[in-house]
This record gives structure tokens, sequence and C-alpha cells, in this order.
């Protein structure tokens, strides 16, 4: 029996599309006697046994009778016998394991094996795999996710083309993102400063600074804002005469580092010397001085670039006064105002010496002047409160 010869080839089933993936492979071999000739025609057995390993656990084993044709060959679908133990539908062949093939072979029909030897399956029977691994259930336009090993189902990510949600079918259109939830919240990255600084940032990137209890976001420089009206002389109606104290308060309407701040303003008989102030708060004389800067206004009509040093931060909401002091020794000084009011959250005070000192509102009018703000600081991270 052992000078029994196998030439045996294992045909491999590649996937089959669109039908039910069958739990089988075919195996294929010539069976000759010691003197190579065929054994045409003649009932043989064979026992075939699936390992995890050359010397690994035993899988599956089964049995099958076959005749073999004019030539000698043998043609079994394993899968098909007579199973022994095991199942081949229960095989991992997505696992590390290396499966091997064992064949054992009774030339006589019967059940008197002698093994024939063992070899390693190279190659994945593919159709198996996909049969094995993957049972996919899932809904539309949902992201598939691995539910377990071998099953596929729906993750909470919505993707409808166009908008990506989370906790919801119907984002809103035009949102390239909606997160939907009332049990939880979006949590950003939490880095320190040298983390933060060690990033290749770019614009838009937002994190929570843990040194500085903050969230920040990045930008290099975008362009200025501008808030407040563009006058012209046509437009501007009467002036104040200036040579006492003045305060405009206003509201910071976007956020980002103040750049500078503009006022239309020309001096009678000038050019003159003033001093502008900033300050936080919105009751005049009061609240932190936050810099200052001297300027000539000369005598004709147009805007003046106050630009302070500090280049202090703005923040969209919050109140700050933007103090005038005036030469008192100096030439009659004036500033230009008008009567809509641009800043509705300010208003335009004058300080008098009688017959009491005191802040009076300067009727409904305000300065005009113009609020630039850039949304950088130098090293492109501002705070977001």
């Amino acid at each position: 029996m052992k000078n029994i010869l196998l030439l045996a080839s294992l045909l491999i089933l590649f996937v089959i599309a669109n039908a039910e993936v069958p739990q089988s492979m075919n195996y294929q071999t010539v069976v000759r006697d010691a003197s190579g000739n065929a054994l045409i025609n003649k009932d043989i057995s064979f026992r075939f046994t699936i390992l995890n390993s050359f010397s690994g656990s035993i899988e599956y084993v089964e049995t099958d009778s076959v005749i073999t044709n004019d030539f000698g060959l043998a043609t079994v679908v394993i899968g098909k016998g007579t199973v022994v133990s095991g199942s081949i539908a229960a095989i991992d062949w997505n696992s590390s394991y290396q499966q091997y093939l064992k064949v054992e072979l009774d030339a006589a029909g019967g059940t008197n094996y002698t093994d024939m030897g063992m070899s390693q399956l190279q190659s994945v029977p593919y159709a198996l795999q996909a049969g094995s691994s993957a049972n996919v259930n899932g809904d539309t336009n949902y992201v598939a996710k691995f539910t377990n090993k071998h099953n596929i189902g729906s993750s909470h990510i919505y993707d409808n083309g166009t908008t990506v949600a989370i906790g919801t079918a119907a984002p809103a259109a035009s949102a390239a993102l909606e997160i939907n939830s009332t049990t939880g919240a979006l949590l950003l990255p939490r880095l320190t400063t040298s983390q933060r600084d060690a990033l290749s940032a770019v614009p838009g990137m937002v994190i929570y600074n843990t040194n500085t209890f903050k969230f920040q976001g990045f930008t290099n420089g975008g362009a200025s804002v501008t808030t407040g009206p563009s006058i012209t002389d046509t437009s501007v109606s009467n002036n104040f005469g200036a040579c006492q104290l003045a305060s405009q308060t206003f509201m910071a309407e976007n956020t980002g580092a103040l750049n500078k701040i503009r006022v239309y303003a020309f001096a009678s008989g000038g050019p003159n010397p003033i001093r502008y102030r900033l300050r936080t708060g919105s009751t005049p004389g009061t609240g932190t001085l936050l810099d200052s800067v001297d300027v000539t206004v000369p005598n004709v009509r147009g805007w003046i670039d106050l630009v302070f040093p500090a280049h202090p931060m703005m923040y969209a909401g919050q109140g700050f006064q933007l103090e005038i002091n005036a030469d008192r020794s100096a030439t009659h000084c004036t500033w230009m105002y008008t009567s809509d009011t641009p800043y509705v959250t300010g208003d335009l005070y004058l300080y008098d010496d009688f017959p009491m000192s005191a802040w009076n509102t300067f009727g409904s009018h305000d300065l005009v002047f113009q609020v630039i703000q850039d949304s950088n600081v130098p090293n492109g991270w501002v705070d977001l409160h």
C-alpha cells in the first residue's frame, strides 16, 4: 500500500459573487501503483484531515469514497464527504494559524488508511474565507463596522455623500459634520503648551491647553476684520471741540488682536498733539488701562491711525473705552462725529469741568471710528475664551 503514489492538486475555489458561498473545495489526484501504472476505474477511499499547523490541533476530518476514471484520476470535493469530526464552516481561515491538509488513502476502498503525506494550504480558500469572515447586515448610508470577528453591521457614523453625522440620520444640509447627542459631549485634544507648540499647526486647529486651562485655536494671520462706518465728508454731520477729556465706549464685535483704531478727525489751526488711551469696561474714567498712543492730528480732515504697541486681544462682546486727552494749551482741536450712532452698544462722553467734574453723554452721537482686528497673535494660537 505504501507504494501507491498520489499526484495531487488542490483546486481552490475563488469568491463566487452574488451567490451563497459553498463550504467546500476541490481535490484531484492521480493514483498510481509502485510501477507507475494508473489505477483506473477503481474504488478507493480517502480520509482528509485539516490541522491548524503541521503538528497542531485537528480542525476537521472527513472520509470520501470515489472511483478513479480511465486515467486513474480521482476527484473529491472536500466538505461534501462523510464528516468524522469538526465543521469546515467553523475553520478560521483568517486566523494566525496556517492550515495543513493531511491525506490518507485505502486503495481497496475500505477504511485501512495509509498516510500519504501532509502539505500546507499555501493559499486561503478565498470563497471559504469570505464566507466565514463577513456576514454583512447594515443600514443605508451608515459606515460599516465589525460587530465581531466575522460580522459587519452599522456604526454610529452616517454619511449621505454630502454631510457626515454622528447620532442623527437627518443632518443639516449646510453642515460638513454634525454631532447630535443628549448624553455626551465633544472632547477635544488636551495638550500642554509645549505639546501644542510641537504640532505642525494649520489654521483651524482647536485644542484645550492644560497649562492655561483655555480652549485655543490656531490661525496664521488671516485677513484683518474692520468694524465701523466707511465715512466721507458728505456723510459727517457736525463736529465737537475736543480740547477737553472725552471717552467713546464701544463693544468689540469680533475676536482678535487689535491692529489699530482709526478715527476721523482734523485739527483747526493745527497740527495738534493728542493722546489716546484704550481702557477696558464701559464706564468712562474706570477700567484697566491697556495701552496709549500719542499722535499729531493735521488740519486736514481724514482718517488717523491709532496703532497701540501692545496690540491687546479683544473678544467679541467685550466692552472698551477709547479715551481722548487733548493738549489744552494747543490750538482748538476738532473730532468729527455722526448722528446715526455707528456703535449702538457705546456712547460718546465728555468730561465737564464746570459746573462740576463729571462725565456726561454727548447727545446721541458717537465718534466716527473703526476698529481693525487681526485674527492672529505672534505664535498663531489665540485663546477662544
